[in-house]
């Protein structure tokens, strides 16, 4: 009777153990589309959105020029190949900081385009420091976001306000 009772245990520990591995494998599963499929299937009309921080943010009251793919790659050492659409602002003259950037990078190199980004504000907050307080909090207080393939920094007054257009 005791080997019964142990045969019993082994197939109820066996049962258990299995219905854990399948929860895990469910839990993880649902994860991955909760987190990583929708964040992927991220849609953005960068152009509309220029358009709308270009006029919020006073962009086209200031000297600016456009960021294309050659100042990325120039200004903000992101390779050409990395990037698939791109739009923003920058000053023609260093007497202030505002810009903002957006990136739609290609499959798997929206991480390393933010990283850049990280990098260039960076160097653009040290560049700031010994100039201009008033624009050093600026770029302070800027914004870098990957969202799906898209990456966008925002350095500006109202940077808060103008990330709020992009949806």
């Amino acid at each position: 009777m005791e080997n019964k009772e142990i045969n019993n245990t082994q197939k109820n520990t066996g049962v258990n153990t299995i219905i854990i591995i399948l929860l895990i494998i469910v839990v993880l599963v649902g994860a991955y589309f909760i987190f990583f499929r929708n964040s992927a299937n991220v849609k953005l009309d960068l152009n509309a959105i220029s358009n709308s921080i270009t006029t919020t943010g006073k962009f086209d009251e200031m000297a600016m020029m456009d960021i294309t793919k050659d100042v990325a790659t120039s200004i903000y050492n992101i390779p050409e190949s990395d990037i698939e659409e791109i739009y923003g602002k920058m000053p023609m003259m260093n007497v202030q900081a505002s810009t903002y950037l957006m990136i739609k990078a290609v499959d798997g190199k929206a991480g390393e385009v933010k990283q850049k980004l990280e990098e260039y504000g960076n160097k653009y907050q040290e560049q700031w420091e010994t100039y201009l307080p008033a624009q050093l909090e600026l770029v302070k207080n800027r914004i870098i976001v990957q969202k799906g393939n898209y990456v966008y920094m925002i350095i500006a007054e109202n940077a808060t306000e103008l990330e709020k257009l992009i949806k």
